[in-house]
This record gives C-alpha cells, structure tokens and sequence, in this order.
C-alpha cells in the first residue's frame, strides 16, 4: 500500500493536516515520510530481484520541478539522463502516464490538461471552477491512476474553496477525454481520498470523510464504491461502527471486492476488512494495538510505539520483525510501496533525518537494506514513492522543513547487488503541492521510444572533461546543460570524440592499450569497439577545428593519423570495423586537417614539412591520384591559415592565401580549386586580412582592427564594429575570433581589453547580424580557444580558459543565452567537442 496525505486534505493547508492528524496521528504520519540507506553486503535472494527489462533505462519518469518559481512538467530517463522540460513557459504539474505510454495528464491554471509525449499536441480538457487531477497510489499497482485502464477517462476532483469552512469542498469526477463530457462521481460536497479505479474499469473506490467540528476536523470516514458512470453508489462500512475510522483501501485482483484497514478509536486498535460488492464483509486480522503500517494478503506489517522494531504478522501465526535504525535510535517517520508484484519498498527516516531503504518481499519474509551508506538530507517527509512497472526502478520524493523538495531515482536491481550505489538525484525546487504525481511511462517499445526525437532535434554534445579526478573521460549532455553522462569511466584517458554520421556510434581516442588506440562505442558508451591495435599513437586530423570529421559521410570508414617511430605521420583510412587498414600517403609527413568530400570519394589534408609552406593535397579513397591543390598559386602566395572548405557540390575547394607586395602592401587572395587540379579560380581580392571566403562574400578585417566587413559579389557590404560593446578599447589588445557553420553562419567572438568576451552572429553574407549576449563572458588571463556549431546552427560550443581553468559554454544562438560554463578541467583542455547529428 502507498501511505500518502489526500490531495484533498493538502489543498488547504491547515485543514488537511487536521483531517488525518486528528485520529490517526501515528500511523498516517509515518506513511508520509520517506528516506533510506543501510545494506549489509548479503547475498540478494532471488525472489528480490527484477527481471531486467532491456528497456528498462530507456524508460521515461514524468515529474513536477520548480524553477524561478514557476512549476513544469518534466520527464527524465531512469538512469536520469535525457531530462525535458515538456510544458517549457506555460506551466504544467501533477503529470499521469496514460496507459499505452503515449500521452500525459497535467494540470495548468487549477484545469486538466494532456499532451503527447514529447510535449507536443497540449489539449485543455477543462475549462470550468478549480479542478485537479487526483489518483492517490493506496495499493500494490506501483501507483494506481488517474487513467482508466482503457485510457479514455480520468478521475479529476473540483474544488470550491468557499466551501471550506463547511462540510467539505470537493467532488468527484470522471472526464471522457475524447468528448471532453464530465461525469459526477459523488452529488454532494465532500471530503474525499484516494480513488482508484477497479481492475476492469467498471467501478471506482474511494474514501469519503464526514466532517462535523468547526475547524474542519474529520469524526468519521467510509469506504464507498461507485461506477464509472456515477450510478450505485455503495458504501462498504455502512454496518461499521462509528468509532471504527477506515484509512487505507486497495481493490483485489479481481476487481469484486476492496480491502482496507481500520483505526478503532474507542480502544486504539487496528483491524483489516475485506468488503464484497455483493455488501458482504469480512473481517480479515484480528485487532492489534500496534498501528499498521501496510496490510497485504492477510499480512500485517506493524510497527512498536516510539521505536523502530517492524513486524509482519503472518496469517499462520509467524512473524518477522527488523530493527531499522540502527543503535536502538526511534524511527522519526516511515512510508512504504508496493511494486506489481507485491515487493514492498519501505523508507525509515531514523535520527538526525537519516533516511534507511529496505526492499521486503510480499510478506515480509526477506529484507534487504538497499543503500548503505544511508541517505541523510535533514528532518522531513518522504511524500511520494512510484515503481516502474517493470521494477527495476523506484523513484520518491523528500521534502524537508527548510530547503527544496529533492527526488531521487533508484536502481533496484544494481542497488541489491551493490549498495554503494548513489542513486540518481534532482533538486526539484520549492513546489507547493510537492506530493503532485511521480509517474512511470507504463509500455516501453521501440515504437513509443521512437516517438521521441531529440530535444530541438539537436541531440547531444559530446566532449572531453577531466572534471572527476583529473582523468580526461568522455561525456554528452543535452543542449540546456542536463542529461550529463560520463560515457568512458575509465582510469585510462579518453579523449577526441566524433558523432557517426547517423548518430549512433562516437569515435574516440584511448590509452587503456597502452597507445592512443581509436575506439568506437555506441551513444549510451555501450558496446566499446577497438579500431587499430598498431603499436604505434593515433590522431584525429590533428588540428581541433570543430569542422573536419574523421567518419566518412557513409559512416563505414574513419581517416586518421598514425604516428611513426621518427615522430613523423601517416595518414590511414580504416573500416569502423577494424578491417582494410590502408596509407594513404607517404613518405611520413606532418598531416593536419583531414577531411572527406562530401560525396567521400576524396581526402583533403594539409601537409607542412620546415622547409616549404603547408600546402592542400587531395587524395581519392585508394590513395592513388594525389593532386596538391596550391601547386597552381602564383609565385609569392602561401595558404593563410591552416584551413579551408569543400564546396556543397564536392568537386572543389575553397580557400584564402596571403601575398606580400611591398613595404606597407599586402593582398589576400580567395580561390576556388577543383580537385582534379585542372582549374584554379580568384573569387576576391582584400588589401587588408580576408578571414573567409564563403558563396560570393569575403569576410574582411579592416585597416586598423576596429572593423569588420561582408563584401559581397555584387558589390554591397555590410560593416561590423566589434569594438563598441569593449571598455577601455585598445587596437593593440584587441583580437577575436570567427568560425563558419557548415551552413556558413558566423559566429564571431570579440576579446576585449578588459578580458570580456562579446559574441555576434552573422548569416552567410552578413546582410543580416545580431549581438547574442547582453553581458559578456569574462575570462580572466585567458581566452577563447574553439568554436563548435550544432548541426542546425542553433548552440555553438566553446572551450574558454580563465583563470588557469578550461570551461565549456553553450550558447543558445535562437534564444540568446548562454548556458551556466562546466569546469571541464585545469590548464588548457582543448579536445574536439562533437554535436549529436540531426536524424
């Protein structure tokens, strides 16, 4: 059974913690609070363990998190990454899975709500007086739900809190989702709790408290039946005595009767009932002065006064009891749940706000301690506990007396087998209502996983950090900065990684071999391949441009480089698979900046050597047919900068040269080469630093450093100052920096004097520019050191060194925000950083 407080009685406040407190202090108390630690290394018996889904990460957990005060819906994967705020600025709480996985019930603005389940096709299907989504999980079904178990109705409640005061000021509905029509549960005003719908949908159980004080204070409860189309309303203790108070309810299997247990206040003793639908009732325990903590299949768990001692009192007359705080300290609070299966998670909250997680079997004959050490995050309440339907998770929320309400996911079957584990964590915020829903995505399929897409379609970012430890592993994250995962997890350094052109394989460099080895694994780190096993150092282009790929566009083949024992290189193509390793040059050389064309039938890479300026070489996929592009400059001109571009049709490339003339006269020169070396063709023509060359336009620095200027083909320009947003501006100190996407926007990074950082984008042509940032990044003794663009030119990536620390920004181009930097590690770290492909 869940042991949770009614949505109703939270809804105001004070009065809900009369309603309960009032007669059943005790018991009701210590089902809200939850927390758990402690686990002794035992071997896990196997009627514990889930069978683990293969599914079972993928699966999403919707939930309530406040931030800056305003509440959202967001859904997490188990393994809590992929986190998604699903309702973004409209606001959104209270979230239910429906039962095909495929949309959610919220509530927005006191109405109900449902969307899909990706947040798309939000649809309001109330529009009249207060109205929640209520569902409370009292029973074994890992929650029971606001959705019918058909998925065409909800149970939602309406308020009317001029009714407080009175006899109650709530009702009960169900709600058609398709035609929107609303069905009256209960004709009076009321106070109820915790209905649920019965196995087969027919009917619909709840609690219902008679108030009769002036300060709201309920005197008597019953259990009540009604079905789904509001008609016979039934109430199963009406042959009860008063003083006998009904707390908890479930309905069987079977659907044809519901159990519950009772506070009997003449003499303050807990008995179980089980009542039929056809008005029979039966009693199912004998009465017991220890409060019930949970009631299942004729056992009851109970638990000492003022103490910690657990009992499970078996219908045969045995028993089994736990002492769970240790050291003889009183348990402050406890909660419990129960999975599908009837394993029944328990949270006992000892000194000191010590939380001790236990997993028993259905009655109570094996425990298990599930964390150890314990959780500890001061005195509060543990208010909602959810199974994943399959149970290999549970998530549950503590919120404490002073500080944010913070959920915590954990892995059952990881968690048996080693109870050091920490489980996943989410501070989420100040909530009000923070016992509002925690709810598991019921099917899991690969259709419903494909259903979805990457948040903004832009992935995830994968990148290098030595921020655990000093050791340099590899992790992604999602654009908004969530989702963080370290991918690698190894004692080795593992470094450089690119996306697979179809978004489900990186490649990365390791040492774990003992040399730089080229690896590959899928997108979760699974599934870790080694490519080359020479005994030699391998490299990726060796430049980190953010812009050459080592995968080819097919996503077959990798381009790399290969260290020979005179310190020279070699450029290799190899099979992902780790076949038909082939050199593509020789003899061994300095190679830089390597890269397909787009159609892969060529390798472009620059080759310098002491004695001659770099130059272009082209290459097809065999080796053969070498063509070196700069062969065919005029005398004078040499390559300006370690870079260059293939055309969008793959048959030529682009690139800018210098030329000095004179004293004080300078030219740089932009050209377009075709690869067969057949053509060589001047584009444009500056007098002053051409830092691109891109469709027709040249991007220009201008005389004295203070400007920057788009000179199109047809003459027309457009002019940027980048110095206007620097204080103190000084030519000499002033320096920036511009990176092309694939598509030719330009980001361009202007470093100030003062040690800011100003950012401006431009389009293609630079007809159309903005400043992002209101404020500047400041990076103190450092810099900027690489631009990486996403794949749909909305975040560009950044690795900037400040104050001896390397951090990485995110910068939202479309919003124009800037996310909080990650201490990536100290000196300068300046691997690749590789975004996610759009599928």
């Amino acid at each position: 059974m869940s042991n949770r407080v009614n949505w109703g009685l939270r809804a105001l406040g004070g009065i809900a913690v009369f309603v309960v407190l009032g007669f059943v202090v005790n018991f009701v108390v210590s089902q809200l609070q939850k927390r758990s630690v402690a686990a002794s290394p035992t071997t896990v018996p196997a009627n514990l363990m889930p069978v683990v889904s293969s599914n079972a990460e993928k699966r999403l957990l919707a939930f309530t998190m406040e931030r800056n005060g305003e509440t959202d819906v967001y859904t997490v994967r188990a393994d809590g990454s992929d986190l998604t705020n699903l309702t973004g600025d409209s606001t959104g709480a209270n979230p239910y899975w429906s039962p095909d996985g495929r949309r959610i019930a919220f509530n927005r603005n006191e109405q109900v709500f449902i969307m899909n389940a990706d947040g798309s096709n939000v649809v309001q299907l109330t529009d009249d007086g207060f109205n929640k989504l209520v569902a409370f999980e009292e029973g074994r079904e890992a929650g029971f739900d606001a959705w019918s178990p058909d998925g065409n109705k909800l149970i939602f409640v309406k308020l009317n809190y001029e009714q407080a005061n009175n006899d109650g000021w709530m009702k009960l509905y169900v709600l058609d989702v398709e035609t929107k029509t609303q069905t009256s549960l209960t004709s009076e005003w009321g106070l109820y709790q915790s209905p649920a719908w019965s196995p087969d949908g027919e009917n619909i159980a709840f609690t219902s408290f008679t108030v009769i004080d002036g300060q709201g204070n309920p005197q008597r409860s019953s259990v009540q039946v009604v079905s789904a189309d509001g008609k016979n309303l039934i109430d199963l203790t009406e042959s009860m005595p008063e003083d006998e108070f009904p707390i908890l309810s479930y309905w069987s299997s079977n659907g044809q009767s519901v159990f519950f247990s009772i506070y009997k206040r003449s003499n303050e003793t807990y008995i179980a009932y089980e009542a039929r639908l056809d008005g029979s009732l039966i009693e199912q325990s004998k009465a017991n002065r220890t409060q019930f903590l949970d009631w299942w299949n004729g056992t009851a768990l109970t638990m000492v006064s003022k103490s910690s001692t657990l009992n499970w009192l078996r219908p045969d007359g045995t028993r089994s009891m736990l002492d769970a705080c240790p050291n003889g300290n009183p348990a402050r609070n406890i909660a419990s749940r129960r999975s599908n299966n009837a394993n029944l998670f328990l949270g006992v909250q000892c000194s000191f706000g010590e939380w001790h997680l236990y997993l028993a079997n259905n009655d109570g004959r094996v425990v298990q301690e599930l964390l150890d050490p314990p959780l500890s995050s001061g005195i509060g309440s543990m208010i909602d506990q959810a199974w994943s339907p399959d149970e290999n998770f549970i998530a549950f929320n503590i919120s404490s007396q002073s500080g944010p309400v913070e959920m915590f996911i954990l892995n059952v079957a990881e968690t048996l087998n080693d109870p050091t584990l920490e489980p996943v964590w989410f501070n989420v915020g100040q909530i009000f209502s923070s016992t509002d829903s925690i709810s598991w995505q019921p099917v899991i399929t690969e259709e419903t996983l494909a259903e979805r897409p990457p948040q903004s379609y832009e992935g995830l970012v994968t990148f290098t950090s030595a921020m655990e430890n000093g050791n340099l592993d590899i992790y992604t994250m999602r654009p908004d900065g969530t989702g963080l995962i370290n991918l690698t997890n190894d004692p080795a350094h593992d470094v450089d990684p690119y996306w697979s052109p179809d978004g489900k394989r990186i490649a990365f460099l390791s040492d774990r071999a003992g040399y730089m080895q080229i690896f590959t694994m899928n997108a979760d780190g699974s599934d870790v391949f080694q490519v080359t096993h020479r005994e030699a150092d391998h490299a990726f282009q060796g430049l980190a441009s953010g812009t050459f790929d080592p995968w080819s566009p097919d996503g077959s083949t990798l381009a790399f480089l290969e260290r020979t024992p005179d310190g020279g290189q070699l450029i290799y193509t190899m099979e992902a698979n780790g076949r038909n390793g082939l050199p593509l040059v020789y003899p061994p050389g300095i190679y830089s900046s390597i890269s397909w064309s787009p159609d892969g039938s060529h390798i472009a890479y620059i080759v310098s050597s002491e004695d001659t300026e770099p130059q272009i070489q082209v290459t097809d996929t065999s080796g053969n047919n070498t063509v070196i592009i700069t062969d065919a400059l005029p005398a004078g001109e040499v390559l300006y900068s370690y870079t260059y571009s293939w055309t969008q049709n793959g048959r030529a490339i682009s690139f800018v040269t210098y030329k000095h003339i004179d004293e004080g006269q300078d030219q740089w020169i932009a050209y377009e080469a075709e690869v067969n070396g057949n053509r060589l063709v001047e584009k444009a023509v500056s007098s002053t630093p051409m830092h691109s060359w891109w469709d027709g336009t040249a991007f220009i620095q201008g005389f004295d450093a203070s400007t920057l200027t788009w000179l199109r083909a047809d003459g027309t320009f457009s002019t940027l100052n980048p110095l206007e947003m620097c204080q103190l501006a000084n030519d000499s100190q002033y320096g920036f920096m511009a990176k092309r996407s694939l598509n030719g926007d330009l980001l361009i990074s202007v470093d100030c004097p003062n040690d800011d950082l100003w950012f401006y984008w431009s389009n293609p042509d630079g007809t159309d520019t903005k400043q992002i940032l209101e404020m500047p990044v400041t990076a103190t003794d450092g810099g900027l050191n690489s631009i990486y663009w996403s794949p749909a030119d909305r975040y560009v990536a950044m690795n900037i060194v400040s104050s001896g620390i390397t951090y990485m920004y995110v910068l939202d181009v479309d919003g124009g925000s800037m996310l909080e930097p990650i201490a990536i590690g100290g000196g300068e770290i300046n691997y690749n950083v590789s975004w996610q492909p759009i599928p």
